[in-house]
């Protein structure tokens, strides 16, 4: 930049004699032109060889007493601000002399000279002590001014610096460079705009309150006061500097993680306007983002963490802290996955079909575990119930059964959570039947061997036809051989003398008291029975089947 490479010199013309009293009401900003001659003011700036050329044109007739007022800026502090003669400004033509500086404010130094008459040529000159070498283009004079007279100006000043703030204390700091050519916005107290100033730069205006907005680019933040309201006077010179940091951007998004690898892959969708909130190092919320979307944000750290959905898991971290730079754009990736429940129940299958008919009722409080494909548990349920939210996988649902009960479904069902995104919950039924095994209301080989059991044998005129119907069974005696009872003693007998040793013969006085039970009436020839290694079965199949043996 050109402003850069040398010292920019400006004027502002004031009214009075060296030290003046007020501001003229005449104030504009001078055109820059390539030409010499009368009413022209050349200057040389620091690091240019032939200076540049501004027009300064004011009527002698008018304001024939004036003097300039200059204004001169820096943005580093290594300039010596300790004694009268540091900086200086020096002026050839009319006026020629050395000026010491009048007023030190923020980074401005301020200067009363003579005013130059019309036909002459002036050349100026600033100098100061420095100890940076580097410090050609951080020093300039701001480029407006004004035209004074002998008296009636009511005016006051204000001065416009920004600064880069680089460690954001809002304060300007030795080695922190100025910002040219930024726009300020004056406001005048009823909300009009006044001008438009362009950093380093100054304005006089009459007395009253004004308010000083600085523009503000996307990507930048300020460390001082966006907004400053000051109050001119009538002679009053009011500097002021706004600091600004350039900002880092944080921008964030969400995909479906169909494989849950915890990396946005080709095929994975995006997920939008899910929220993330931003948290400050000091846990302050500072903002709630809806993926996709970036904020600017001042340097420092910050914590993005995610809102995680009902029915939704994280396959990335929930939370992920990041370091925002100046200048800088991080990217944070939230991958999830829609998660399933397995919901459990258990009925009384009473009639052993391994389906819940709607006259079945359901059995409450009974436990279930939920088991991973690893085997781990996962989760014990008491039904009815369902489990907590699970990733997708296989997962194995078991029932616990209790004594005397036997399972008419499968004891252990498998179950995959699928990973596929649907509307809605993703629920997973498992429903186990059970049965309770009891007695069933028949009479033991006991009772059938002692005279309660003779007489419901002999309820019908005698035992001839229970006889006859014992004798179709294919009973087996102790030898293994036939037994066809011909009376009732002979039957209690060999009902007596059954034992576990030979089994054929305990199980066919087994078979003769259920045959008895169910000719009395005492058991249903449809009631079921339970056979460890044959599942169900009613007492007339298993009456068939023996006798078919």
């Amino acid at each position: 930049m050109k402003k850069l490479l040398f010292l920019i010199m400006a004027l502002v013309l004031v009214v009075g004699l060296v030290v003046p009293a007020v501001l003229a009401d005449t104030y504009y900003s001078p055109d820059n032109v390539t030409t010499t001659g009368p009413n022209t003011l050349v200057w040389t700036g620091q690091g240019a060889a032939n200076g540049e050329l501004n027009t300064v044109i004011c009527d002698p007739t008018n304001y024939p007493d004036g003097y300039l007022h200059w204004v001169f800026t820096y943005d580093n502090d290594v300039v010596q601000a300790t004694t009268g003669v540091t900086p200086q400004l020096t002026l050839g033509g009319s006026g020629a002399g050395i000026y010491n500086w009048t007023k030190h404010a923020g980074h401005m130094f301020h200067f009363y000279t003579p005013y130059y008459t019309p036909d002459s040529i002036l050349t100026a000159v600033v100098s100061f002590n420095t100890t940076d070498e580097t410090g050609n283009g951080k020093y300039n004079l701001v480029i407006s001014h004004g035209c004074s007279g002998d008296g009636g100006g009511t005016k006051g000043l204000i001065c416009v610096q920004k600064f880069y703030d680089a460690d954001g204390n809002g304060t300007w700091d030795q080695g922190e460079q100025e910002l040219y050519e930024w726009p300020v916005y004056i406001y005048d107290e009823a909300g009009a705009l006044v001008d438009t100033l362009y950093t380093p730069d100054c304005i006089a205006l009459e007395p009253g309150t004004y308010t000083l907005e600085e523009d503000m680019p996307t990507g930048w933040g300020n460390t001082t006061p966006a907004s400053v309201d000051v109050e001119v006077t009538t002679g009053s010179e009011e500097t002021v500097w706004f600091g600004n940091i350039e900002l880092g951007r944080i921008c964030v998004d969400k995909f479906y993680d169909t494989n849950m690898n915890g990396q946005w892959d080709q095929d994975e969708l995006e997920l939008e306007e899910w929220e993330i909130d931003i948290y400050d190092d000091a846990g302050n919320f500072i903002d709630t983002l809806e993926a996709p979307e970036c904020i600017w944000l001042y340097p420092g750290n910050y914590t993005a963490e995610e809102a995680i959905y009902v029915g939704w898991g994280n396959t990335t971290p929930a939370e992920v802290d990041v370091e925002v730079r100046t200048n800088s754009t991080d990217y944070i990736y939230f991958g999830n996955i829609q998660m399933g429940k397995i919901c459990v129940d258990k009925f009384y299958d009473a009639d052993t079909d391994g389906v819940w008919d709607t006259s079945e009722v359901a059995l409450c409080g009974w436990e279930v575990k939920i088991y991973d494909e690893a085997g781990a548990l996962v989760d014990t349920l008491s039904t009815p119930e369902c489990s907590g939210w699970l990733y997708p996988g296989d997962y194995t649902a078991t029932e616990t059964i209790p004594a005397g009960w036997v399972n008419t479904t499968p004891k252990s069902v498998s179950v995959t959570v699928e990973a596929e995104m649907v509307q809605g919950d993703k629920e997973y039924d498992v429903e186990f039947g059970n049965i309770c095994l009891g007695p069933g209301g028949g009479k033991t080989l006991g009772f059938w061997s002692n005279k309660n059991g003779q007489a419901v044998m002999g309820d019908n005129g005698g035992v001839g036809p229970e006889l006859s119907l014992l004798s179709g069974l294919n009973l087996r005696n102790a030898a293994g051989g036939n037994f066809d009872p011909t009376s009732y003693a002979g039957f209690r007998t060999w009902l007596l003398s059954a034992s576990a040793t030979n089994m054929a013969y305990m199980l066919s006085a087994q078979l003769a008291a259920m045959e008895l039970n169910v000719e009395a009436g005492l058991v249903s020839g449809g009631a079921l029975v339970y056979l460890p290694c044959t599942g169900f079965i009613s007492v007339s199949n298993l009456w068939q089947r023996q006798t078919l043996n």
